[in-house]
């Protein structure tokens, strides 16, 4: 459970769990806007939830190689907020990239998202989730660019029946089996009587 702060990060972006999701990067310069970001980047939640999936498989995205995971930067690095950055990032539709590392697995999920590639995120549960947004082109910019959102998800229904339901559920069980009890006794009293 995440207890969420409005203070630091302000109002979250409604979604619907049906919805696919992929946040828009817009450059401002003070209340200036400069241009939307087309390169690529990538979202990672902050409190290591995963019930977000990518849309896109590495081969649907069209990878030539197997494309760099959050999972595969980790094991590479110590610092979680340098781990995937514009200095480090490969693209995966790269040759050299195809030749070191080999083709995509299949299945395997492609976690880039870009105004172009058509990938986006998915959610299978509710709640707030709080992400930090890395620009990973390096031709976007000469700088490290950074930002956080939150997103608050909505509409999944639960799949465990309410708490509710079991007490009204075990009585109505049990009235049922008092019912069976007193008929089924009642027979046999009339049956001994009419037997002696």
């Amino acid at each position: 459970m995440v207890k969420y702060n409005y203070a630091d990060w302000g109002c979250p972006i409604l979604i619907d769990y049906t919805e696919n999701f992929k946040p828009v990067i817009d450059f401002y310069d003070g209340e200036d806007f400069i241009e939307t970001v087309n390169g690529d980047y990538f979202v990672h939640e902050d409190f290591n939830r995963t019930s977000a999936r990518y849309k896109l498989t590495a081969k649907k995205a069209g990878c030539k190689a197997a494309p760099q995971s959050w999972s595969e930067m980790l094991t590479n690095m110590s610092y979680s907020n340098l781990i995937w950055t514009r200095d480090n990032y490969e693209s995966c539709m790269s040759d050299t990239r195809a030749d070191q590392v080999g083709p995509p697995q299949p299945g395997q999920r492609y976690e880039i998202l870009s105004s172009s590639n058509g990938n986006a995120l998915r959610w299978s549960q509710n709640g707030y989730y709080v992400y930090t947004l890395t620009v990973l082109d390096p031709d976007t910019s000469f700088c490290q660019l950074r930002t956080k959102f939150a997103v608050c998800v909505h509409g999944v229904l639960s799949e465990t029946p309410h708490v509710s339901t079991i007490p009204v559920t075990t009585m109505l069980v049990c009235f049922l089996v008092a019912i069976v009890y007193c008929s089924s006794h009642k027979h046999l009293k009339k049956r001994e009587g009419k037997q002696k």
